[in-house]
């Protein structure tokens, strides 16, 4: 049996999350999907999936009701309908679990609920089989920003990794948390990120793995299209949130009254 393993990371839903490099991620995916034409299909979403209030001033915080969960599930749902996942994992980051919230725990429990989808939930990490080729899924094992954005894989992240792997007998890492997209020596993946500030903007790299019948895993990096950013974006962003919102009947549509 043939599978595919789809890899996304801090997507950072709650702040300033971009949605067209998603949409255009997923596409990539679909378009490897029909190229491979695998038997089974892994979504895996690995840590800061949502924002907690109060952590950026660019955030939009959707803190009253935590609004950003309902978001999150709802495009999770979509990538899964539209990749024919069997699986969806979803890692927590130091983000999801910023002031005992759990946000990612709770957009699990909309996937299954709502969605009725085949969703896994760990705090820390999971691992997987696949023709026997043993994958580990984390954040990073650090409820800290520690590495991110400039640092990448700094050793004690690097050294926390590699002991995991050893102790559960995986053959490759797949992370995030750092905002840095790249492989070490073919055992390491990173992830990068949807969040569009303080990072470069040029790097959205995420990555697919074919594991095929005989055990042999090509990795595939996704990709998105360079496009510049703006306020006008940063609107659209916020938009996108309301549109979605608004579907899901979980705000009232603001209507402003004549003098």
């Amino acid at each position: 049996m043939k599978h595919a393993i789809i890899c996304l990371s801090d997507l950072h839903v709650g702040n300033l999350f971009d949605f067209k490099a998603y949409y255009d991620v997923l596409s990539d995916a679909e378009r490897y999907c029909r190229i491979h034409q695998p038997d089974s299909v892994t979504l895996v979403y690995l840590g800061d999936v949502c924002d907690s209030a109060e952590i950026y001033r660019t955030q939009v915080t959707l803190a009253e009701k935590r609004e950003q969960r309902y978001i999150a599930a709802y495009i999770i749902n979509e990538a899964s309908v539209l990749l024919d996942a069997r699986e969806v994992i979803v890692t927590a980051g130091n983000h999801d679990l910023r002031k005992h919230l759990e946000l990612s725990r709770d957009v699990v429990d909309i996937l299954r609920n709502e969605y009725k989808i085949n969703a896994v939930y760990t705090e820390n990490f999971i691992t997987r089989d696949y023709n026997g080729r043993r994958f580990l899924f984390t954040h990073t094992l650090s409820r800290r920003s520690r590495g991110s954005y400039y640092g990448g894989l700094t050793g004690l992240i690097l050294t926390s990794i590699m002991y995991v792997m050893v102790k559960t007998k995986s053959d490759i890492a797949v992370v995030g948390h750092t905002h840095r997209g790249g492989a070490w020596q073919d055992i390491i993946y990173q992830c990068s990120s949807f969040h569009i500030e303080s990072m470069n903007i040029m790097d959205r790299t995420m990555w697919m793995f074919i594991v095929e019948d005989n055990g042999a895993v090509i990795p595939l990096r996704l990709y998105a299209k360079m496009r510049p950013y703006s306020t006008y974006y940063q609107r659209e962003i916020l938009q996108f949130y309301v549109d979605i919102l608004l579907k899901l009947d979980k705000v009232d549509e603001t209507r402003v009254e004549p003098l």
